[in-house]
């Protein structure tokens, strides 16, 4: 959407972009002191060896540049310098290096799951469970968040619900991705190429140019091409015995000529930041980044093949997968101190354009009805986001008895969007039919607006020398309206890739909301913090296309959670850091998506049905961090977690029958009861000045399960390692490296999101495994498929400062 005036020059922002290339969104809103450039991890191991500990880092997660350990809150950090060596090219590879943490992609992009806290509703209408920053500015939509890391300062993950510095879609968390910024009166850079199976190509770079006294410049880019690692095969379908009118089932040779494989990489984006700072106490920063993201989609692997056969080879589709996506960024900070005062303002704009087709890589006979017909399905997606957002804060710059945190901000995002899901039949010879043959099933076609804005403050109070205590309030306004038309069944005369207009489809939901947070601190020495908090987080609410109860566009209302906490961070060695932390979520109101069934002309149609269920969650954590001598340090990170739906009956079914199926005391999705993260780095002196550095690390999980709710299934991802390790070798002054890695050595693939594609007898909710896939059974081979993670991936990269 246009800009609304509230912003610093656009114009330089853009001229800024000319001739760049790369991602990341923005720059850090929280204050205008400088952050550690040689910020280590809190959540990952450190791969340099170097002597500094994590209670070293500043962040700013909480408004104010402040030591990690003063933070009285749960976050995990990762420092930019760290993220290649340790693997993380994406938000997506995050899940391997900090415990509570699970990310999953699908065809509205990634969606993140902190501690069971999560979007089941990712479409335009539905909000964040998890909020996405990037340099202070909110982003709103999954598609957007696949952007590449590079040249960042770090990644700070907070897990519980941050509704009174955050507010909206925050409920369980916040990941703060910060880049770096500009630095007067430094010029340099450096450069990073990287190559490895998979035919993998990557590369990034950065420069920084002084421009003056007052000025300074930095431009940096990002380059990834990777082929796919799920590779369709030529297949023999089956269908349903039952089908035919139980004559016998339908058959097909699926070919894979010509099909690129998918879970592909391909992607490039540019980022200049410009630097002002007049004096010490005004510091002016604009950011523009430009950006695509291509390549050929995800694909899915089936049940089968994960349980029994090869988990790299799918089921070919032989309709066009692609992912055309562009976005503009632009960002504009200005900090100013004045007295024992800073003035923070922040403006956003963000445009975001995704033009991509999604289609599915299972059985076409896998309808679990009595018909011949065989069918692929695909998403034929376009959307334009166009997001302004700004926020104004004050506080006090030098800490005292009273210290606070006050302000206000304006959120608005307009999505224009046509989501065409068609169904391609089966040809008698196994491959396509004409496409004026393809039926349109489900075409929403609308506009889509979330308006918001809140006003909060937070304070901490001194009353004793080692006493702390805090309280926070934020009022939060939310809006969403939908104004459009959404067409099921089929659209007479409507074929492919056209527009589908249905009946009209309308929705609006309005909430307000205030959220706190009250604690207490107590710094038992300079090294150790103790301390306990209650806070509340908020997700707006939405509306159903359907609701069975009315008949037509219906509301549901907002989640709400409570969460209690207690904590420990500190050093009781010199040498050894510890935090820990134990929470209990009374999550009273937690939005869950399932399906509905929608009479058409042409029949029932099951569409997305969102309602609210009572959960509670529990879990304590902890990471330890010990510099066994100058050249060795070993991390472990530990979560343990158990949740619970206290009250849910759903299952789209039920809407024919009336018995729905009984959720009532099963785990949330993506929650495994264990996590742990173990790593450890050695240097080896090799005189001059020059190091080898050797690392090994391992993430370990207890299974879990991934919930469809629609068709009342759940599927078991059983425990896994996922092991990596690298050495690299670094010459003085760190001028250039060069390191050899491998990540996941067991080169076992996990399932992340879905399933997709169950359509076996109702009733199929166990608590475990679907109705089985065998030959002969009602339910066809070849059709249950999952995302999934990736594959072993070994190569090597070399860097180069300048």
């Amino acid at each position: 959407m246009k800009s609304t005036g509230l912003y610093l020059s656009r114009a330089s922002a853009i001229a800024m972009a000319i001739g760049v290339a790369i991602p990341a969104l923005a720059q850090d809103q929280q204050t205008g002191a400088p952050t550690n450039s040689a910020a280590t991890t809190a959540a990952a191991p450190l791969s340099d060896g170097a002597s500094q500990q994590p209670g070293d880092i500043v962040v700013t997660a909480l408004r104010r540049s402040e030591s990690v350990l003063k933070v009285p809150a749960a976050i995990s950090v990762l420092s930019g310098n760290d993220l290649k060596t340790v693997g993380v090219n994406t938000v997506n590879d995050i899940q391997n290096l900090v415990a509570g943490v699970n990310i999953g992609s699908g065809a509205f992009g990634t969606n993140v799951s902190i501690r069971g806290v999560t979007s089941t509703d990712q479409t335009s209408k539905g909000e964040l469970g998890i909020a996405f920053n990037i340099d202070g500015a909110f982003v709103g939509r999954g598609q957007e968040e696949g952007v590449a890391f590079f040249d960042l300062e770090r990644v700070e993950v907070l897990k519980g619900p941050q509704g009174t510095l955050y507010g909206r879609s925050s409920t369980g968390g916040a990941i703060n991705i910060i880049t770096k910024k500009p630095v007067l009166g430094e010029a340099g850079g450096y450069a990073k190429v990287e190559y490895g199976n998979y035919n993998a190509k990557r590369a990034e770079g950065a420069v920084n140019v002084p421009l003056g006294s007052m000025f300074a410049a930095r431009f940096a880019g990002s380059f990834n091409d990777r082929d796919g690692y799920l590779k369709p095969v030529d297949t023999s379908v089956t269908g349903s015995p039952l089908a035919n009118n139980g004559a016998g089932p339908s058959n097909a040779r699926l070919s894979a000529n010509g099909l690129p494989a998918k879970n592909d990489q391909k992607d490039a984006t540019g980022r200049a930041s410009l630097l002002f700072k007049p004096s010490d106490n005004i510091t002016a920063t604009v950011i523009a980044t430009v950006g695509h993201i291509g390549g050929d989609g995800n694909g899915t692997v089936t049940a089968d093949a994960l349980d029994h056969g090869d988990p790299f080879h799918i089921v070919p589709n032989p309709v066009p997968s692609y992912v055309r996506e562009n976005f503009q960024n632009f960002n504009e900070q200005l900090n100013w101190k004045f007295g024992n005062m800073q003035l923070d303002l922040l403006g956003n704009e963000q445009h975001f354009k995704d033009n991509s087709q999604n289609t599915t890589n299972g059985n076409p006979f896998d309808t679990g009805t009595p018909t011949a017909a065989g069918s692929f399905a695909l998403d034929q997606y376009h959307g334009v986001f166009n997001t302004n957002q700004f926020e104004a804060r004050i506080s006090n710059v030098n800490p005292g008895f009273f210290e606070y945190v006050a302000g206000a901000n304006y959120y608005h995002e307009k999505i224009n969007e046509s989501d065409h899901n068609w169904i391609a039949p089966l040809s008698s010879t196994g491959g396509l039919s004409d496409t004026s043959e393809w039926i349109n099933s489900i075409d929403p076609v609308n506009t889509t607006e979330h308006k918001s804005y809140g006003i909060f403050g937070q304070v901490t109070l001194h009353p004793l020398e080692k006493i702390a205590i805090i309280g926070g309030l934020r009022y939060t306004h939310d809006e969403s309206t939908r104004t459009g038309t959404f067409a099921v069944g089929g659209v007479p005369g409507c074929t492919y890739p056209n527009n589908c207009i249905g009946s009209v489809n309308n929705g609006f939901e309005k909430d307000h909301k205030i959220t706190y947070k009250a604690g207490i601190n107590f710094q038992a020495t300079p090294r150790d913090l103790f301390y306990a908090s209650v806070s509340t987080g908020f997700k707006a609410g939405g509306f159903n296309d359907f609701d069975p109860r009315t008949g037509t566009t219906a509301p549901y209302g907002p989640e709400s959670l409570t969460a209690y906490e207690i904590g420990y961070k500190g050093r009781p060695l010199e040498k050894l850091t510890i935090t820990a932390d134990a929470y209990y979520y009374d999550y009273s109101k937690d939005q869950i998506n399932g399906l509905t069934l929608f009479p058409t002309p042409a029949g029932i149609v099951g569409v997305l049905f969102t309602q609210l269920a009572p959960v509670k969650i529990y879990g304590v954590e902890g990471e330890a961090h010990y510099q066994l001598d100058r050249s060795t340090m070993l991390n472990v990170s530990l979560a343990y977690e158990h949740s619970k739906i206290v009250r849910l009956q759903t299952g789209y079914l039920g809407y024919l029958t009336g018995a729905f199926a009984d959720f009532s005391g099963y785990a949330l999705p993506n929650t495994p009861h264990f996590v742990a993260n173990l790593s450890a780095t050695h240097s080896i002196d090799l005189g001059n000045g020059a190091e080898l550095r050797l690392r090994a690390a391992s993430k370990i999980s207890s299974s879990y399960f991934l919930t469809d709710y629609a068709n009342a299934v759940r599927y078991k991802q059983g425990s896994f390692t996922r092991s990596d390790a690298s050495v690299t070798y670094v010459a003085a002054g760190d001028r250039y490296t060069i390191q050899i890695f491998v990540e996941n050595i067991e080169n076992k693939l996990q399932r992340t999101s879905g399933p997709g594609g169950y359509n076996g007898t109702y009733g199929g909710f166990t608590g475990g495994q679907a109705t089985p896939e065998v030959p002969g059974s009602a339910f066809p081979e070849n059709s249950v498929a999952y995302g999934v993670s990736t594959p072993r991936y070994f190569g090597v990269r070399l860097g180069v400062k300048f």
